[in-house]
């Protein structure tokens, strides 16, 4: 019989399936990823971060899709692990966002449909960190999380946020496109085609990065934060490099520095008054 939609008992079991077969793999998974480094916990990550959310779902009684799309997006931050982990749970964030206000899921072509639709927003957005803060208050602690988001259209415009909260997703909220701190810190990223329209340095903190441009076809070569503000600005074809510290929040603020300092062709005409 040919399934059209997912109910929650359904979408359930198959999320726990996967959850465990990604489980079972996860040393193949470890063995794959060698380049551009070779980086031999990606499927460690990946398990412990699927992981944590089924078991936020295993604890699920006859839930809501509303109670399970939380259980999966929430679960799956709070126990993100490394880059990919990450990446991870912001794939699962992005389809339950969708489907939370659904009775059922769609099936088949349409479950394409619905992602496209999370990616295809008018903003994107990159969950770079995670962190738990706890306050000790007279009856013992309280926990709250801190997200770290970078927001942009991927045509020229970026920028990034920090939300703090008692829940993760609420915490991803606060510092993405709803915090009105990202939107402040939104600037124009110069370009000269696909890549950045020349070489600069910038330091933050202990954190120092270089973003130099690159010829067409070369791809993007840098690290996990920088990649994530250059990607969502656009950029394209770039050669980068952070020394230093690789707290996310320094790298960021660094790169942002760097970006602030490029010129465009017609900025620097426009200063020497040729234009």
């Amino acid at each position: 019989m040919e399934i059209t939609s997912i109910n929650t008992e359904i979408l359930s079991k198959m999320f726990l399936a996967g959850a465990k077969n990604l489980d079972a793999k996860k040393e193949w998974i470890n063995e794959l990823n060698v380049f551009p480094v070779p980086d031999g916990d990606t499927g460690t990550n990946m398990s412990m971060t699927i992981m944590s959310a089924a078991r936020e779902v295993s604890n699920l009684t006859n839930p809501s899709m509303k109670e399970l799309s939380k259980a999966i997006s929430s679960g799956s931050l709070r126990g993100a692990r490394g880059n990919s982990g990450v990446i991870l749970s912001q794939l699962f964030r992005g389809f339950t966002k969708e489907i939370k206000g659904k009775e059922t899921a769609p099936a088949g072509e349409q479950t394409l449909v619905t992602y496209q639709t999370a990616e295809n927003s008018e903003y994107g957005e990159i969950v770079l960190s995670i962190n738990r803060c706890s306050k000790v208050v007279k009856g013992g602690r309280n926990f709250s999380f801190g997200a770290l988001v970078v927001v942009g259209d991927k045509n020229g415009k970026v920028g990034y946020g920090y939300g703090k909260a008692n829940e993760v997703s609420d915490a991803i909220r606060k510092g993405g496109k709803g915090l009105e701190a990202a939107k402040k810190n939104m600037i124009s990223v110069p370009r000269r085609g696909l890549t950045v329209p020349h070489s600069v340095t910038a330091k933050y903190s202990g954190s120092s990065v270089l973003i130099r441009p690159a010829s067409e076809g070369t791809g993007m070569i840098a690290g996990g934060t920088m990649r994530a503000v250059l990607s969502l600005a656009g950029v394209v074809d770039v050669l980068t490099k952070s020394l230093g510290s690789s707290n996310p929040s320094n790298v960021v603020k660094a790169t942002f520095k760097a970006i602030k300092m490029m010129q465009s062709k017609e900025q620097v005409l426009e200063k020497l008054g040729k234009i």
